[in-house]
């Protein structure tokens, strides 16, 4: 389930008019992929599609305008020089951002996977299982040293997508992190695992829908708690490394390299903006038809 969550992230390395467009499609893209777990009916459907429009337009009038102020605050912090710190907190402004998506969206799933019958609880079921067998398949069943190929490239495409390419002595800065990160794909299956059986609990246990709808938004905003202690230990040993590369990297950046770095983030910053402004006559329209 958190899968439409990243999608969300990802439409934002998409650029221009193609993420001003696809954006605006959220709602139904959003609809469209829920359905690929669990065959909705009309009425369902419906439902759903309004509530994600709703998340949509809130979505548009509180947090793009929050997206532009944070990306102009990490684009001053790289020109000035930007500390280990910095990151970390830059870090942890992205987290604060999961954390509204989550609650809003936790919102809507508390009111909708309640509705679901045995059947499509069932359907949903089996959908998670077979997404757990592909996750084990593509990231457990590798050796170590597939996986650590499989990071630098993960690195070496995200940093070539915001830097247009790395140089050498970065690269290199890659590769020494490959060696002390910890990968965590087998903590990462069993907390999946660990929440779908909640989910199916809380589900099956369905009887007064208020109680219900907390302990599902509580499931949805708080997976955390469901975490070994061990697993905890590993994302914040892989939390500095990655702040101490990104830190790295940033300070070694080429002119080039930081020309297309805020270009880059200028164009986000113009995009948050843009689609924000939208926002206020689409809520002008809706009032005057209530009129």
């Amino acid at each position: 389930m958190y899968k439409i969550l990243l999608l969300i992230v990802a439409l934002f390395v998409v650029a221009g008019c193609t993420m001003k467009g696809t954006y605006n499609r959220l709602d139904w893209m959003l609809t469209e992929y829920l359905e690929s777990y669990v065959e909705l009916d009309k009425s369902q459907k419906a439902a759903l599609r309004q509530r994600m429009q709703a998340t949509l337009e809130w979505h548009r009038r509180t947090q793009l305008p929050a997206y532009s102020l944070w990306l102009k605050s990490v684009k001053h912090d790289i020109r000035q020089g930007i500390t280990q710190p910095q990151v970390e907190q830059h870090g942890l402004q992205l987290l604060v951002f999961w954390r509204a998506m989550m609650v809003r969206f936790s919102e809507d799933m508390a009111v909708l996977l309640p509705q679901l019958d045995a059947k499509q609880r069932e359907e949903l079921f089996t959908s998670l299982a077979d997404k757990n067998a592909e996750y084990h398949v593509d990231y457990i069943q590798l050796s170590h040293e597939q996986q650590r190929k499989n990071y630098i490239k993960r690195m070496d495409d995200i940093f070539d997508g915001w830097l247009g390419s790395v140089t050498r002595q970065q690269e290199q800065r890659i590769i020494a992190s490959a060696d002390q990160i910890h990968y965590i794909a087998k903590d990462v299956l069993k907390t999946r695992m660990r929440w779908q059986l909640q989910l199916r609990e809380i589900l099956q246990n369905h009887k007064d829908t208020v109680t219900t709808q907390v302990a599902l938004q509580k499931l949805f905003v708080e997976p955390e708690t469901l975490r070994s202690d061990r697993y905890n230990q590993q994302l914040i040993h892989n939390a500095g490394i990655i702040s101490h590369l990104i830190t790295d990297v940033a300070n070694q950046l080429t002119d080039k390299q930081q020309k297309h770095l805020f270009k880059r983030i200028d164009k986000y910053i113009k995009l948050f903006d843009e689609l924000a402004e939208e926002a206020q006559p689409q809520q002008a329209a809706r009032q005057c038809e209530a009129c």
